[in-house]
């Protein structure tokens, strides 16, 4: 349970740093 703990918190930590990264991919693909 407690590997489960770490992996919770680094997938939210990665999402938190992913997406506002893939959004201003998103942007700069759009303009």
């Amino acid at each position: 349970m407690f590997v489960l703990l770490i992996v919770g918190k680094v997938y939210n930590h990665f999402r938190l740093s992913v997406m506002p990264l893939m959004k201003a991919c998103m942007k700069s693909k759009l303009n």
